[in-house]
């Protein structure tokens, strides 16, 4: 076949189902999963978080709305269950996909550069939009620092760990860049 003609031809077209969409590593023992959400456009993000929570009730799991978080159309919700009932989770029609929590790694951040002390003065304004929200995960953010109203949403990934100066440092450096 001319290798033009490749393009227009289809190699399978397929209704995805509900095992489609469970991206779970079946080793895994986990119970804790990221399930991915088509917000539907005019609608409320909201009241799909209401639907599927009650869903997923009915199914045996259990949302943590703490940590969610919505990017473009999709919401990324995280729940925990038992594993024997993703099935019943993934057929909710919304869904895109049901997958094990991804794991934090922890790793030490190398030094690239020696720190450099320069005056500058933040925007006193309000930002142009709060429409792009952005998620950073990395080392944390000192006790103090400089970025204030910036920083909207923070939390600990474990509230009873010490910080570590390196880490924050970092985090406060690569939240830095990009504000």
């Amino acid at each position: 076949m001319p290798e033009g003609q490749q393009f227009r031809q289809f190699e399978a077209v397929a209704v995805m189902d509900a095992q489609d969409r469970i991206r779970a590593q079946e080793n895994s023992t986990g119970t804790v999963f990221e399930v991915g959400l088509h917000v539907p456009v005019g609608e409320d993000a909201g009241e799909l978080r209401s639907l599927f929570a009650a869903y997923a009730a009915a199914c045996g799991f259990s949302l943590n709305q703490e940590f969610d978080f919505q990017a473009g159309r999709l919401l990324f919700v995280p729940v925990e269950g038992e594993r024997r009932g993703l099935a019943a989770l993934a057929q909710f029609s919304l869904m895109r996909v049901v997958r094990d929590m991804p794991r934090l790694r922890a790793a030490r951040p190398i030094a690239r550069s020696s720190p450099v002390t320069v005056s500058f003065d933040l925007p006193a304004a309000d930002p142009l939009s709060r429409e792009p929200k952005v998620a950073v995960l990395d080392g944390g953010l000192p006790e103090s620092h400089v970025l204030g109203d910036h920083v909207r949403r923070y939390f600990l990934a474990d509230e009873s760990a010490d910080d570590v100066p390196e880490y924050v440092a970092h985090g406060l450096a690569v939240t830095s860049a990009l504000l």
